[in-house]
């Protein structure tokens, strides 16, 4: 009984080792308010479709179009 013990003991003490080594690598996010640029385009909620006023949502040409559906013979 006692060398399965000692193995088990072993086992935690590898497994603390390894989840302080990962803990270790990720770096922490950052916190607080994050610097956009001016000419960044902005999210709009499905809620505030009809209630925000029409703004050009891309005004240097940057906009992301549907894909043609592949027509079926």
């Amino acid at each position: 009984m006692r060398p399965l013990f000692l193995v088990l003991v072993l086992i935690n003490l590898g497994y603390f080792a390894w989840q302080r080594q990962q803990q270790v690598e990720e770096t922490p996010m950052q916190s607080g308010p994050l610097a956009v640029t001016p000419h960044s385009n902005t999210l709009t909620l499905l809620s505030e479709i009809h209630t925000a006023p029409a703004v050009d949502a891309a005004p240097h040409g940057n906009t992301l179009q549907e894909a043609p559906s592949p027509e079926t013979p």
